[in-house]
């Protein structure tokens, strides 16, 4: 299960990714793909597009301290640790953003590889997938699609 959450997550075929996209704030680019609606996710279970939040998941290894930030104010910090034979979407948390009209602001910052992205969340997506490479690159991924069921 885990090498297939691994295997989402790197090579979507359903997703649109921007391969470039600038960070607000921190340095570097940081990959966004948006997962797509399709044939291949048909069957799979589906985020309520009613809520009016989002979730953040991490995913793939982690051993680091993590902090994370809504418009500037440390919403999360957490050491995470997740071995790579693990095939949960244990850590995560909740953004709320039902009482404001903007769109908020996501920073997630590894203490630990001392790397960071910002980017504006998407209210069309409920699910947010982060994983974080070993030499310190971002992935992000916008879905509605839950990856376990």
């Amino acid at each position: 299960m885990r090498n297939y959450i691994l295997l989402l997550l790197i090579t979507c075929l359903s997703c649109k990714t921007r391969q470039a996209d600038s960070n607000i704030s921190c340095g570097g680019k940081v990959t966004i793909q948006y997962e797509r609606n399709n044939e291949e996710n048909k069957n799979k279970p589906k985020a309520n597009k009613n809520i009016q939040g989002s979730i953040v998941y991490f995913v793939n290894e982690y051993d680091d301290d993590i902090e994370v930030y809504v418009d500037d104010k440390l919403y999360f910090e957490k050491h995470i640790k997740i071995d790579a034979g693990s095939d949960s979407l244990d850590e995560y948390f909740g953004v709320g953003y039902q009482h404001t009209t903007k769109l908020p602001i996501l920073k997630v910052k590894s203490k630990t590889q001392n790397t960071c992205f910002d980017i504006e969340m998407n209210k069309e997506y409920k699910l947010i997938y982060v994983f974080l490479s070993r030499d310190g690159k971002w992935i992000v991924r916008f879905s509605n699609v839950y990856y376990i069921k």
